[in-house]
């Protein structure tokens, strides 16, 4: 996943994605019949949800989606992220907080 910090943050994790499979491709595309053609289409989403809507939007339409659905797909992607986060983050929380049995294991142990 690519940091939200850096607007060409997104833009980079997808060239790394297409470089860093250009040689699969390139091996698969010279064992395909003629009028086969293998693409890398990547779909970068920002830790904090950020994606690059014009990219998605190529990238969709270029599998088939209809253009009528493409905003949703869109809006799902980033609700989703985002509920990740979140879960993510109030796992983090209750990690910190000390429940009480862990503070009677530290109380026993120091005693």
């Amino acid at each position: 996943r690519a940091y939200d910090s850096d607007r060409n943050s997104l833009a980079a994790t997808d060239e790394l994605k297409t470089t860093r499979y250009a040689h699969v491709i390139s091996l698969l595309s010279s064992l395909l019949s003629p009028g086969w053609t293998i693409r890398c289409t990547p779909f970068t989403i920002g830790v904090r949800g950020s994606i690059d809507v014009a990219r998605w939007t190529e990238n969709l339409t270029h599998l088939g989606v209809p253009h009528a659905k493409v905003q949703d797909i869109l809006q799902r992607v980033v609700d989703c992220t985002l509920d990740g986060l979140l879960a993510i983050r109030a796992a983090r929380y209750a990690a910190l907080i000390p429940t009480d049995s862990a503070v009677e294991t530290h109380l026993a142990v120091t005693d």
